[in-house]
C-alpha cells in the first residue's frame, strides 16, 4: 500500500500566520518559533475551532488525528521534520534550534480532521504569551492544503493561590 502524500500543514500554518494573522493582530515583542517539527508541537491537545455563527461548523464534532501524517514525522529524514524559516522578518521572529520557555512562542498542533469529514483538515496555532495567555488560531484547510477559513480565540488563565 503506497503511503499518502500530505501537504506540509505546519509549514502551511507557519506561512499563513506570518503572512495573514500577523496582519490582523500584530504582536509586539519577537515571537519565537522552534525549527523542528518535534519541539514545534504543544504538549496539550487539539482545541476544536470556534466559529461564531458558521453554518458549515458543528459544535458537536469530533476531531481525530491525522494519524498516518503524524507518524511520516518521526523519520527525521522526512521533508515534513523542519519548518523552513529562512524568508521569516528577523524583525518579528527569533528562531531556536530547541525548544525552552520564551515568550511570546509558537507552536503548532499536528492536523486533524472532523470525523465525519475527514476531507477537512484542522490545525491550532498557539501563540503563547506566557503561561497564562494563550491566543488560539484555529486554521481550517482543504484537502489541497489551502487554508479556507480561521477564527481566534484568546484564552487567559487565572491562577488562585
Amino acid at each position: 500500500m503506497a503511503q499518502a502524500k500530505f501537504p506540509f500543514y505546519e509549514q502551511l500554518a507557519f506561512d499563513f500566520y506570518r503572512t495573514t494573522v500577523l496582519d490582523s493582530f500584530p504582536v509586539k515583542k519577537k515571537i519565537t518559533v522552534f525549527k523542528y517539527i518535534l519541539d514545534v508541537h504543544p504538549n496539550y491537545f487539539f482545541t476544536a475551532p470556534n466559529y461564531v455563527g458558521s453554518l458549515n461548523h458543528k459544535t458537536d464534532a469530533k476531531f481525530v488525528l491525522l494519524k498516518t501524517y503524524a507518524e511520516s514525522q518521526y523519520d527525521f529524514d522526512s521533508p515534513m521534520a523542519e519548518l523552513n524559516t529562512d524568508s521569516v522578518n528577523k524583525k518579528q521572529f527569533r528562531v531556536k534550534e530547541k525548544r525552552r520557555n520564551y515568550y511570546p512562542k509558537l507552536l503548532i498542533t499536528l492536523p486533524f480532521t472532523e470525523e465525519s469529514s475527514p476531507e477537512r483538515i484542522f490545525i491550532n496555532i498557539n501563540e503563547e504569551h506566557s503561561e497564562t495567555l494563550i491566543i488560539f488560531y484555529s486554521l481550517e484547510f482543504d484537502a489541497n492544503g489551502k487554508v479556507v477559513n480561521w477564527c481566534r480565540t484568546e484564552h487567559q488563565i487565572y491562577i488562585e493561590y
